[in-house]
């Protein structure tokens, strides 16, 4: 093929295949080839000399114009290409890629980083390539043409990451579809902990590490893809393509159909985990607690009962072996019942729920309430079997054992014995039986059985007979022993009864009953010590007499004792308490004492004596308490009526000439000195003169405020229309206030509280009686004045014909005008 023939073919692929946007970067060369072409055109003819040269410089014009733009074709082929291989694998995936596996998050960070890094590499790629375009096309990096070439570019990557993130957002959307035999792809487990039921991940919505969070956070890594690959258009002033992709609707509308379909099968999950709520109470109760009020009652107390009655109200209840064969059944059947429960629930086809952990987990909390019946009954046989074979063997040896004459100790261990057995007789004969059963009931539900215990069942039961035959006989014996030591008893019992009674009468002679008492707690402590001895030495009678069969007497003086000792303790710290309690208020400046604070306080040590035992409220140190108290209190009011800030020094002197006691009452003043006085004595003379001062005080403010107000008090004036002469207005105001004062006056008159104030509002009644006057003439002149001096000032034949009137007025005038311009005094 000719030169010619290639050029022409260039030059028309060249002009055919341009794309409009790269043409205003090849547009100054197409000119300058078409010029060449022109000449060839309109002059050259193939006699010319310079043909063949013509033809090689075009030809080499359009060769290498039409090289570079296929070459910037084929980097954007490149380009176009390095995109599609990005949208043909989806970011996530299922594990191995295998259709029926679960999705693979075990490695999600690796395979985010690498993707990430991948697109990075691609990204780099893509800007060499570009970069490349530029030399190609000789273009100048700020010139417009190559600026939308850019952009056009960047459009193509658009499209790309658009393509990519669309294809990996499919991926989730296309395999949360609810198809039969849709093979799920996400999952989670419910668990069981010392909290409650829990899913791993969470199925609420609103808390950290939750699957929504997590599918939230899948669909942000495929988004964020976009940040690894710099703008191509970078004139555009953005860093990355996140921003194109954040505002793309298709991606949007994908992003929310995902999170929708996560949404929606939370709450199913949510739904199916409530279903379990049925058993919340085998992982909630206290195992400890229910057995304790199931062993007291024979059940389980309601909310309702426990919350009415106290434990001590309702009557006890034991099981029996059918209660406990109940309890236990109703667990076995209750672990038949959650082994039967399914390991897994599938979820709109993709949301797989595992619950293998949780039933393992619950199983084991009901074997456990199982084995909580269980090993009490086990228990309950051991330490039944056991006890009752060491106190045979203890009895039979003690029995046995001779009993020298005068052995005093040895006859009393051998009545112990005797009244061991004879207290457990009932018991020990009537729990063979139900013991069998409980062994047979053990076995039914395959708890193992120690050996012995089926020989101790044998032997036991023989032993037990034979220790009841040998204690007759050892009665027998004995009996002429125990006539004697029941006779030394009662000569016992009745030579305490003369003790106590003495006791008695010493005690309430040197107890601290009187208010007065010195030094309480030692003589207390004292007493407590010898009641402590006489309850002793009962006890010590009682364990005697109980041995012999002999009826101890009530000795009811020393209960007495002790519970007036106990009381008398109580009172004597309320005592103590509110003594010292006062002794630090009495401290304090009376100026600065809180005596709601302390009139509380006070009134909390009266109810808690009223707590104490009635029987005490007949005592000295109690009612000296009460009226301490009462006086106390009534005190603290008569100084909270001093406190009022109306008291002056005159009345402190009425209140010392009433109460007739020598005091001064400063700022420094304490509350001890005040209290002192026994203002409890004058309580309603302290009334009296606070309620007084409180009234002189009104009055005091209303004189004083008049006085203030009247001095301060200034006159209007306006000048008169034609003269300029500054006249007094008549101010309705001044006028109203003035009648308001006189009343107000007229009012403090009758008050029998006046007296101390009488001069000052007689002083001040008079003035305002004399302003009152004043005002009247001077209004009353003035108005005489404005008339006349419009007459004989304003009219001229008027002076003409009066001319006496008219020299008398100006006079007048001249003095009235030389007292209204003075300042008034």
């Amino acid at each position: 093929m000719s030169s010619l023939q290639l050029l022409v073919q260039w030059y028309n692929k060249l002009k055919l295949t341009v794309l409009e946007v790269e043409l205003p970067l090849i547009k100054a060369e197409l000119e300058s080839i078409d010029l060449q072409l022109l000449r060839a055109e309109s002059g050259l003819t193939w006699q010319d000399q310079d043909c063949w040269s013509f033809i090689r410089i075009t030809e080499h014009l359009v060769r290498d114009l039409a090289c570079r733009v296929s070459g910037a074709k084929e980097n954007c082929v490149t380009i176009q290409g390095a995109m599609k291989g990005w949208s043909k694998q989806a970011m996530f995936c299922r594990k191995d890629n295998k259709k029926g596996s679960i999705m693979q998050l075990d490695d999600r960070a690796d395979c985010v980083s690498r993707k990430y890094s991948s697109m990075k590499k691609d990204g780099d790629f893509i800007h060499q390539l570009v970069q490349e375009n530029m030399v190609l096309f000789h273009a100048e990096p700020a010139s417009d043409g190559w600026q939308s070439y850019l952009e056009y570019m960047d459009e193509v990557v658009v499209e790309g990451l658009f393509s990519y993130i669309s294809h990996s957002l499919q991926f989730f959307v296309d395999n949360m579809e609810s198809f039969p035999n849709q093979s799920p792809l996400f999952k989670a487990q419910l668990m069981l902990d010392g909290t409650g039921m829990t899913f791993c991940p969470s199925v609420e919505r609103d808390v950290g590490d939750s699957l929504y969070e997590l599918v939230e956070e899948l669909v942000g890594d495929v988004f964020k893809t976009s940040v690894n690959v710099k703008r191509v258009a970078a004139h555009l002033n953005m860093e990355s393509y996140q921003d194109v992709m954040d505002g793309m609707v298709d991606l949007l509308d994908l992003r929310r159909e995902i999170m929708d379909r996560v949404d929606s099968v939370l709450k199913k999950a949510s739904e199916y985990q409530r279903k379990f709520d049925i058993y919340a109470h085998l992982w909630q109760d206290d195992r400890a607690e229910f057995l304790s009020q199931f062993l007291q009652y024979g059940r389980v107390l309601t909310t309702e009962e426990m919350e009415t009655f106290r434990a001590d109200v309702l009557p006890d209840n034991p099981p029996t072996i059918d209660n406990f064969k109940e309890q236990i059944d109703y667990y076995e059947d209750l672990y038949a019942e959650v082994s039967q429960l399914e390991d897994f629930r599938v979820f709109d086809g993709w949301l797989r729920v595992d619950i293998k952990f949780f039933k393992a987990s619950l199983c084991n909390i009901i074997k456990k309430w199982s084995w909580l019946f269980k090993e009490h009954l086990l228990t309950y046989v051991t330490n039944s079997l056991d006890e009752l074979q060491q106190f045979l063997r203890a009895t039979v040896e003690g029995l046995n054992r001779p009993i020298a004459k005068g052995d005093h100790k040895g006859f009393l261990e051998v009545m112990s014995l005797l009244l061991a057995v004879r207290d457990r007789q009932n018991t020990t004969d009537n729990m063979f039986e139900p013991l069998r059963d409980t062994i047979i009931l053990l076995e039914r539900y395959g708890v193992t059985i120690p050996e012995h215990f089926y020989s101790q069942m044998e032997e036991l039961p023989e032993k037990w007979s034979e220790a009841k035959k040998l204690a007759l006989k050892v009665r027998h014996d004995v009996a002429p022993m125990q006539s004697v030591e029941v006779m030394v008893l009662r000569r016992r019992c009745m030579d305490f009864e003369v003790k106590q009674t003495k006791f008695r009468g010493i005690f309430r002679a040197t107890e601290p009953f009187s208010y007065n008492a010195t030094n309480p707690y030692i003589r207390l402590e004292k007493s407590e010590k010898a009641i402590r001895d006489m309850e002793k030495e009962v006890a010590e009678l009682q364990e005697s007499t109980n041995l012999f069969d002999v009826t101890i007497p009530d000795y009811r003086d020393i209960k007495l004792c002790r519970r007036e000792i106990t009381v008398l303790k109580e009172l004597w710290d309320i005592v103590v308490y509110v003594q010292s309690s006062v002794e630090n208020w009495t401290m304090t400046k009376w100026r600065q004492i809180n005596v709601d604070q302390m009139d509380a306080e006070l009134r909390r040590f009266a109810k808690d004596m009223r707590k104490l035992d009635k029987d005490a409220r007949v005592w000295d140190v109690y009612t000296g308490l009460d009226l301490y108290v009462k006086n106390l209190l009534t005190s603290l009011r008569a100084v909270s009526q001093l406190q009022n800030l109306a008291i002056r020094e005159r009345h402190w002197v009425q209140l010392i000439r009433t109460t007739q006691r020598d005091f001064f009452v400063t700022d420094n003043t304490t509350l001890g000195e005040l209290l002192a006085l026994q203002l409890y004595l004058f309580e309603d003379e302290v009334r009296h003169v606070v309620d007084k001062a409180v009234k002189e005080m009104a009055i005091e403010k209303v004189v004083t405020e008049i006085s203030q107000q009247w001095a301060s008090m200034e006159l209007s004036y306006e000048e008169h229309y034609q003269t300029s002469v500054p006249l007094l207005t008549c101010d309705e105001e001044l006028i109203e206030k003035l009648e308001d004062h006189q009343v107000q006056l007229q009012s403090v008159f009758l008050s029998k509280h006046v007296d101390h104030f009488l001069f000052q509002a007689v002083e001040l009644q008079n003035q305002l009686t004399v302003a009152d006057t004043v005002l009247m003439v001077w209004m009353e002149v003035q108005r005489t004045w404005a008339y006349l001096e419009s007459i004989f000032k304003g009219c001229d034949d008027i002076c003409q014909q009066l001319p006496a009137d008219t020299h008398r007025f100006q006079a007048i005038d001249a003095e009235f005008q030389v007292c209204m311009y003075t300042p008034m005094v």
